[in-house]
């Protein structure tokens, strides 16, 4: 059975489906008014208004996950922690540019995502340890090839340019 009428909020769904892909296979029932609810990560995402738990609709869950770990400071902050558990100001150094707001917002996001641990330490003065969790691992692990393959082709494509630069002044002086 398909997922029944959702015009009001107080509808029954439910999802015997086949299995597919990258997706649950629980079975879930909602009965009317809310009650005796057993929830997969399809049933959240369909809770949610997400009728395909698919990262293409716009209101499936894993879009937020995927706007944190994709963002410009959160792929840097995540790439700098590759390379061990790292203080605020290492993090800092590591991440040129990024402002203080930027990085304690970006730092608070991830670990509530549950990629970064902070583990603080009870010692004079605080001391705050920032590092992945295997989760951060794993998408770390996906996003190195990335950022190794936008530095190549960016330093390729700056190589193209002041050489196209270099001929257009020759051609021209």
């Amino acid at each position: 059975m398909g997922v029944g009428s959702l015009s009001t909020g107080r509808s029954v769904a439910s999802v015997n489906s086949a299995p597919r892909p990258y997706r649950s296979h629980a079975v879930v029932r909602t009965l009317k008014y809310g009650t005796d609810v057993e929830e997969s990560i399809e049933a959240k995402g369909l809770a949610r208004g997400n009728l395909s738990a698919n990262v293409f609709e716009p209101n499936c869950p894993s879009r937020l996950l995927l706007d944190h770990v994709t963002s410009r400071w959160g792929v840097l902050v995540l790439v700098a922690l590759s390379n061990g558990t790292m203080r605020w100001g290492e993090v800092r150094r590591w991440v040129k540019g990024i402002t203080e707001k930027m990085l304690a917002s970006t730092l608070r996001t991830l670990e509530s995502d549950g990629l970064v641990l902070r583990e603080v330490h009870p010692v004079v003065p605080p001391r705050v340890d920032y590092s992945l969790t295997e989760r951060g691992r794993e998408v770390v692990a996906l996003l190195l090839p990335l950022v190794e393959w936008v530095t190549v082709h960016t330093a390729a494509e700056t190589e193209a340019w002041a050489a196209a630069g270099t001929a257009a002044e020759e051609s021209t002086g």
